[in-house]
């Protein structure tokens, strides 16, 4: 931790988690991955970077600092599964925007305002922007039209900025194919495969367990709450299984059941409702 030499920054997350548990259930958990600070050759302000600078700048944040962003959250999964953090690539989407969506259409004073860099009003309209997509889970409207604080090249192109973020954002995954970014993905769960002659769960809606039938080999089954957080894990499982429920408050859950090569999942969400 830059602050503190004896911490490291998983260790400082979990101290704030933890004590964010402590106080409030059912809480989401995002990391914000923001953008580097800029290595200038001269002071900016006065001196604008060069485009090689800008360049780099941006292909830093896509590449390099972005992998310290999804190690920080693999770490965080590791460490604190059950909160199942979530993360929300900001700055990342934002140099893509404007290195490939955009390309040299606004000059950097006008973005930028020194070279932390904190931004202006276009900057912070973007990240907001990505930041409520990501928490909201769904694509700003299209009949949305900042105020004039945004840039004009910004606002002539925001159909395809906005699309090109929401893309961005669903195509950010784990290495296991679930999202880095939503809670929902796990939570989408009406799988045709299941009661249809293939894996069958019941009874649905249940009162203190359920019961698994027909898996063909070697499976993990896990639940969730509607939070998109871990309840339950049961491992290894290749036959009939009755799971209990005892612990679990009346409400809505979701059931994974996902093989160990990990190319054949069902899901289904279920009720307990005593």
């Amino acid at each position: 931790h830059p602050l503190d030499a004896n911490t490291s920054v998983i260790q400082a997350t979990e101290t704030i988690f933890d004590w964010v548990n402590t106080q409030e259930s059912n809480v989401r958990y995002y990391i914000y991955g923001n953008w580097p600070e800029m290595d200038l050759a001269n002071a900016f302000p006065p001196t604008p970077p060069t485009q090689t600078e800008i360049d780099f700048f941006h292909n830093q944040t896509i590449g390099s600092f972005t992998d310290w962003w999804k190690n920080y959250q693999d770490l965080m999964l590791t460490s604190r599964p059950v909160l199942n953090t979530r993360l929300i690539p900001v700055g990342a989407i934002i140099s893509k925007i404007l290195r490939d969506i955009i390309p040299n259409q606004i000059a950097f004073a006008d973005l930028y305002e020194d070279s932390a860099p904190h931004g202006r009003a276009s900057i912070y309209f973007l990240a907001g922007m990505i930041t409520y997509m990501a928490v909201y889970e769904q694509n700003i409207p299209d009949t949305y039209v900042p105020n004039s604080s945004v840039h004009s090249v910004i606002i002539n192109n925001l159909s395809n900025i906005k699309d090109f973020s929401w893309d961005e954002l669903n195509s950010f995954n784990l290495p296991n194919g679930d999202s880095r970014v939503f809670y929902s993905n796990i939570l989408n769960v009406e799988d045709e495969n299941f009661d249809n002659g293939s894996v069958m769960l019941y009874p649905n809606p249940t009162l203190n367990q359920f019961k698994i039938l027909n898996l063909d080999g070697y499976y993990n089954i896990s639940i969730y709450d509607t939070f998109g957080r871990i309840i339950q894990v049961n491992k290894n499982i290749n036959s009939n299984i009755v799971i209990s429920l005892e612990n679990l408050e009346n409400g809505i859950y979701f059931i994974s059941i996902e093989n160990m090569e990990r190319d054949k999942v069902f899901s289904r969400k279920l009720v307990v409702n005593r």
